[in-house]
């Protein structure tokens, strides 16, 4: 795994920028923990993952396995977390299976292929 995060907190949500290669479902289990060690730091309940400089891999059973592991190995808590994160295009079909298998679950991460689009769905106002 050859990865980088960088994290900010800006005025309406922590920012997340992920860096660098994920190649086995391994890789993305790590990247989730260095995620979740980045949002606790903050405690903000909402995140935007800017991951267009990331390469993930391509298997779908690798997200099934990276949901699993949110609900197994760190807290319920997850669950009230809003996330959105930025892919490339092509990353779409793998993102959007993710998306799904997260929903079921219970949680409210969504996946968009722009910043503008994320960050509205992110700090738009529910009455």
């Amino acid at each position: 795994m050859e990865i980088s995060l960088t994290s900010k907190k800006t005025r309406d949500y922590l920012l997340i920028v992920s860096k660098g290669r994920l190649s086995v479902t391994a890789d993305l289990l790590m990247h989730a923990t260095m995620m979740y060690r980045e949002i606790i730091k903050y405690d903000l309940k909402k995140v935007l993952l800017e991951a267009t400089g990331t390469i993930f891999p391509q298997s779908l059973f690798a997200y099934s396995d990276l949901v699993n592991f949110y609900v197994v190995n760190l807290p319920a808590g997850l669950r009230a977390l809003k996330m959105a994160v930025v892919i490339k295009e092509s990353d779409q079909k793998m993102a959007g299976y993710w998306e799904t298998v997260c929903a079921n679950k219970g949680f409210q991460f969504q996946v968009f292929t722009t910043l503008p689009a994320a960050e509205s769905w992110l700090t738009i106002k529910v009455a």
